[in-house]
């Protein structure tokens, strides 16, 4: 018996082992390889030669190589095992179960490192699949939604657990069903094209309406997946989610809102709702109060397009804090309605947390502007009354004393002629003097009962202003008088509204002193009221000054007291009418006097 030599038995042990084997120098060059190593990973023996084990190394493999490379050279360990993975020629992942070790010369020198290589691709993707068949298995029977899966002719042929739970049906009775069979049929006709149209593999979602097993109806969100294997549609995965609860809970909310609209579109008061100061609803009272023609001219807009820029901080403020959960109390603004006038408003919000699915802010507003013209006539009111108790006291106190002094002064300037000037200085302001006790003892006359009688206006103004005419003729003042010929009389105490007329075209024609034109109209300003009109062209009055005008003691006037105009606004209050006063400083003044008609 012959027996060849080690070497050659060494040499055929490597050539012709069914794993891999590799030897590897210390700078990680591959010095042999064999031909299972080759066919492991792709390349020649040539191809490897001219590179390093590290260079068909998988990157998420490199830290681990080098870790069990140096605990080697570093004598830690004297040979490792470990799985591994290698970049085939190819391009794909190869794994191989790697043992290795260090030799040595003589010395004890380490020499090189001896590998072997046990392809274990084919085990590990058997595994990985199994692990990845079990996960899916997994999701797809505990997943919280109802999936479905059918071939194209809608044919059952797996359903998981929530299928059971939703439809009521177990799984026996729901496989190999046509799919169709388990939802409202009218529904399922107009949803069937999203389940055949999978041309595009896009999924296709649509909410659709079943029938449970105890004939109730379920209300569907399905998503239609197509199934797809070796690159063609074979069927379709139906993901069901139950929306039963959530649509009730719409309906209930829907139904909510509407009661909530209903409410409030009926109620008196203006009440806005209105989300990041955008208008979402306005009732009836509040369109009637902005000036709109319908909720659609509104809606959308901003509500600062309606709130006087001085107020818009204030608001802005108001909103931020309704938005935190504070309600705001009733606070004044001023409102700019869609013709441009601008009111008094005071509004209350609050914060509604439901309003068609979200948060907004409810505000009610009231129009004020009556109940500020109110106290403003109640305050002149009250300063009338003042002045009236303080002229009873005073006024015949003063006349007396008044009227010794200006007998004596005309008793001594009858009897010198020296200082004339100075007498007549003296006996003009005791007039003047006289004068304003006269209008106290008006004041301080107790209220009486008017007697009104039918009076022709026509007459009433024309009397007045031949009494006037030479003043205005004197002042370089045109008057025109306008009056509807259909407006014969009124009911007035005419000495009264004569001294009304008498003050208002005296202050008119004062007011231009350099000429011009006083217009007297007299119309109806609507079925039950007359206008009587007066227009200037005089210095006008700045519109700060306009709201103080009929106070005692305030005049624009220099010399003025102001007790003329307060008994204009008392007399046509006793008539129960009102004044209107509009002026533009340079352009003249508009007076005007509303009078109950006849």
């Amino acid at each position: 018996m012959s027996y060849k030599p080690c070497e050659d038995i060494f040499r055929n042990a490597f050539e012709y082992s069914t794993n891999g084997v590799a030897i590897v120098a210390l700078n990680g060059r591959w010095l042999k390889v064999n031909r299972s190593f080759c066919n492991i990973t792709g390349y020649s023996e040539e191809e490897l030669l001219s590179l390093d084990f590290l260079s068909i190394t998988h990157p998420d493999d490199l830290e681990l190589s080098r870790k069990y490379v140096l605990e080697l050279m570093n004598g830690q360990i004297s040979f490792f095992q470990t799985e591994k993975r290698y970049i085939h020629k190819l391009g794909h992942t190869v794994w191989v179960m790697l043992s290795s070790n260090l030799h040595y010369d003589d010395a004890n020198n380490p020499l090189y490192f001896i590998s072997q290589f046990a392809d274990i691709t084919r085990y590990k993707c058997t595994t990985e699949r199994k692990v990845m068949e079990q996960q899916y298995r997994s999701l797809f029977e505990y997943h919280p939604d109802a999936i479905i899966s059918c071939d194209l002719n809608g044919r059952i042929f797996s359903c998981n657990q929530a299928c059971e739970k939703i439809t009521g049906y177990r799984k026996e009775e729901l496989l190999y069903e046509w799919v169709g069979n388990f939802f409202a049929k009218d529904e399922w006709d107009k949803s069937a094209a999203h389940f055949r149209d999978t041309a595009d593999l896009k999924p296709k979602q649509f909410d659709i309406g079943a029938i449970h097993k105890t004939g109730n109806r379920i209300d569907f969100n399905m998503t239609s997946v197509p199934l797809v294997v070796n690159n063609d549609i074979v069927g379709h995965h139906l993901i069901i989610k139950d929306m039963t609860e959530q649509k009730q809970a719409e309906t209930v909310l829907r139904e909510n809102d509407q009661r909530y609209r209903q409410l409030i579109k009926l109620l008196p008061e203006p009440i806005a709702v209105h989300s990041e100061g955008i208008f979402v609803y306005i009732n009836d009272a509040g369109i009637r109060l902005v000036g709109a023609a319908s909720q659609e001219e509104l809606v959308g807009q901003s509500i600062f397009d309606f709130i006087h820029p001085d107020f818009h901080h204030q608001a802005a403020n108001n909103i931020k804090q309704v938005t935190m959960g504070s309600t705001i109390g009733f606070s004044g603004y001023k409102f700019i309605r869609m013709n441009g006038e601008v009111i008094e408003v005071e509004a209350c919000s609050t914060k509604v947390n439901e309003y068609m699915g979200r948060s907004v802010i409810q505000t009610v507003i009231r129009d004020i502007t009556e109940r500020k013209r109110t106290e403003e006539l109640l305050r002149k009111s009250d300063k009338l009354s003042a002045v009236g108790q303080l002229a009873a006291g005073v006024a015949h106190e003063i006349r007396n004393p008044l009227t010794a002094i200006k007998g004596f002064v005309q008793l001594l300037q009858s009897r010198t002629n020296e200082n004339r000037d100075y007498f007549d200085i003296m006996l003009s302001e005791l007039e003047r003097i006289n004068y304003i006790v006269s209008e106290f003892m008006l004041l301080a006359k107790p209220a009486q009962v008017i007697h009104f009688e039918q009076r022709d206006i026509r007459k009433l103004i024309h009397n007045i202003l031949s009494l006037l005419d030479t003043q205005a003729i004197m002042n370089n003042v045109q008057i025109q008088t306008e009056i509807d010929p259909d407006i014969q009389s009124i009911m007035c105490e005419e000495n009264q509204l004569k001294q009304v007329f008498v003050n208002v075209i005296k202050n008119a024609i004062e007011a231009m002193p350099n000429g011009g034109l006083l217009v007297i109209q007299v119309r109806h300003k609507n079925k039950s009221d007359i206008l009587i009109r007066f227009i200037d062209q005089g210095c006008g009055i700045p519109k700060e000054r306009l709201p103080k005008l009929g106070e005692p003691f305030y005049s624009t006037k220099e010399k003025g007291t102001g007790l003329g105009l307060m008994m204009c606004f008392k007399i046509v209050e006793d008539h129960h009418g009102h004044i209107q006063i509009k002026s533009k400083p340079g352009k003249g003044t508009m007076f005007d006097i509303i009078l109950p008609g006849e």
